[in-house]
């Protein structure tokens, strides 16, 4: 790690609650750096950096900088926040995170992983794969891994996989010697302003990577295909598993415990990484679902290019203990499974439920599902795809949007979400205020061997452990 820029300041990073700008913190409190920061919140977040010694200030204010000479701050932060304006006033240097991550992974093989969903589990695969190889990797995650009880793992080593965010442009900042691009769906176009400025985005990040190094994709997702074939570079690798690709999956099989599949090679792809057999059968995943396969080919791929051995990687994934709030069994209460997902896109909605769905059916049991509306932007611009993304659900229970600190849209809300979907013939059972109304609604429709998903970006994952502390669904 490259820690030089920072070691000569104290260092205080605004919004140090954020699942990135913590990463920072982590980062450079470990390498020795004075590190201070704030929030608007406690969450688990700050209290994982009070542990391993960072002052996280809850509240904001001028006073919050004390002597601090270099400042941090994300996206969401703007120049109007009353820390940025103390900072300029005194001014200090006031960094984005992105620009200090890219100067702490100067001089290091950085995989890079981006794409609208799938970024986090697929940096976790990825890094857990590096690190069980004996490669030493620093990984930067946008979640935290079970694995390593952080979403950072740091390491003396040269090599680096980081979770690299498209939602504000700053894959295209920061480095990439290996690449993943998962997907490519409409997402964030408050920031790009049209799918077409977000897609040329995307056009750069592979065009920067491939110029040195070998780019991922899944050739399944249409857009990606389409860009991967505009291009044209032999750098691209492919991976898919309804269409053909340098790395296919088939024979799919989701059990009680994950999934299994089979891999294979294309000739190319065999010769391009030294791969002696075209076909690898029954390799077995520690998650569900088809969406964690398409994650396991990426990581598998970037695995095979730092010239890690399959019989590694099948161990890597078959051990893999998963990223937090991505389909996270909670607990069982009075018989019903409590799981908790991070899900606030239709595609991922529609993934998780999809998952939920098919252990369900194991079970003999019902889909409920509880979710957290996550922005009015995001369910103003999606609302039909949002009220579609309950098919493998039951039954519904909606709770209010969470804003994110976004301004209330007028019609916009979750009495606008439920009417689309009872439209679609679903039934939606109600609209949660807070979490003392959600256990009545449960009590009316939950049986043993159900499944309850609370689904959200939010703070919707308070009530899946409420649920399971109180031991009761009376």
């Amino acid at each position: 790690m490259n820690l030089k820029h920072f070691y000569n300041h104290k260092v205080h990073l605004i919004g140090i609650g954020g699942i990135g700008m913590s990463a920072i913190a982590e980062i450079l409190s470990k390498g020795g750096v004075k590190v201070q920061g704030s929030d608007v919140s406690e969450t688990y977040i700050t209290e994982h950096l009070k542990k391993i010694g960072v002052e996280a200030t809850i509240g904001h204010s001028p006073d919050n900088l004390k002597d601090a000479s270099l400042i941090i701050r994300s996206t969401a932060i703007k120049d109007d926040h009353i820390e940025v304006v103390e900072a300029k006033k005194r001014s200090l240097k006031v960094l984005h995170r992105a620009e200090a991550l890219a100067e702490i992974l100067k001089g290091l093989k950085t995989v890079a992983i981006t794409g609208t969903h799938g970024k986090s589990t697929t940096t976790a695969l990825t890094g857990a794969i590096c690190f069980e190889a004996g490669l030493s990797p620093i990984i930067v995650n946008g979640a935290f891994m079970k694995r390593f009880s952080s979403n950072v793992l740091t390491s003396t080593g040269n090599l680096a996989v980081i979770e690299s965010d498209e939602s504000d442009g700053s894959f295209l900042v920061l480095p990439s010697d290996l690449a993943v691009v998962t997907n490519m769906d409409a997402e964030h176009l408050d920031y790009y302003g049209s799918t077409e400025r977000m897609q040329a985005s995307y056009k750069k990040f592979i065009l920067k990577t491939i110029d040195t190094g070998f780019c991922f994709i899944c050739n399944d997702h249409l857009k990606l295909s389409r860009l991967s074939k505009d291009i044209n570079n032999s750098n691209i690798i492919t991976y898919a598993i309804n269409t053909e690709a340098g790395i296919r999956a088939s024979n799919i099989e989701v059990t009680e415990n994950g999934t299994k599949f089979n891999l294979v090679f294309s000739q190319t792809f065999a010769e391009k990484f030294s791969v002696k057999s075209l076909q690898e059968k029954n390799l077995f995943l520690s998650l569900y679902g088809q969406h964690n396969v398409y994650n396991a080919l990426a990581a598998l791929g970037i695995g095979l290019a730092l010239g890690i051995s399959i019989d590694k990687i099948r161990e890597s994934l078959k051990n893999f203990g998963g990223v937090k709030r991505r389909f996270t069994k909670v607990g069982i209460v009075d018989g019903v499974m409590i799981v908790d997902d991070y899900a606030h896109h239709p595609a991922e909605i529609q993934a998780t439920l999809s998952v939920a769905r098919r252990i369900a059916k194991m079970r003999s049991g019902n889909v409920i599902a509880v979710m957290q509306p996550h922005r009015y932007s995001r369910l103003l611009k999606l609302m039909d795809e949002f009220a579609a993304s309950f098919a493998d659900a039951d039954f519904v229970i909606l709770t209010e949007v969470y804003g994110a600190g976004e301004t209330k849209i007028e019609n916009v809300n979750s009495e606008s979400l439920r009417d689309k979907i009872t439209h679609n013939s679903k039934e939606v059972i109600g609209i949660c205020r807070q979490y003392d109304e959600l256990k009545p609604m449960l009590q009316k429709i939950a049986k043993p061997n159900d499944i309850v998903v609370t689904i959200g970006a939010g703070d919707i994952t308070k009530w899946a452990y409420k649920l399971v502390a109180s031991n009761s669904l009376e």
